[in-house]
């Protein structure tokens, strides 16, 4: 009888067995780069969030002054005065808070972009284990 060793080796050689090996050194590659991605993106997200929250807090620390600031203003101002207007006290955000706005949209946006990426790559890593 024929050993497995040699039985195997004649498989490899083999049309079908050439493609086979083909498809799982394709299928190894494929996974390898996957999780490249996979560690790529998560990342990514991971440094998104730590820029959200970084943001977050600038922007919460502004608006506690505007408060603080509008709240100064509101007792200087008469009470007729703010009775007259109907809206009260307009509030102002400068240029710095507005910026803070801006940038923290940025980074939700890119968040969620890494974040789809890297569902889309673990998706496709579960797709490559099966």
């Amino acid at each position: 009888g024929v050993d497995k060793q040699s039985a195997f080796i004649e498989f490899k050689g083999s049309e079908s067995g050439k493609q086979l090996e083909e498809s799982i050194r394709d299928n190894r590659i494929e996974l390898k780069e996957t999780k490249k991605l996979v560690k790529e993106f998560t990342e990514k997200c991971n440094v998104a969030k730590k820029n959200i929250d970084v943001v977050k807090i600038e922007l919460d620390k502004k608006q506690d002054e505007r408060k603080q600031q509008n709240h100064t203003q509101i007792n200087a101002t008469q009470e007729e005065e703010i009775l007259d207007e109907e809206e009260g006290v307009q509030e102002i955000i400068d240029e710095e808070e507005l910026t803070l706005l801006q940038r923290l949209k940025e980074l939700k946006k890119v968040y969620r972009d890494s974040f789809n990426q890297l569902r889309a790559h673990k998706n496709q890593l579960a797709t490559i284990n099966q």
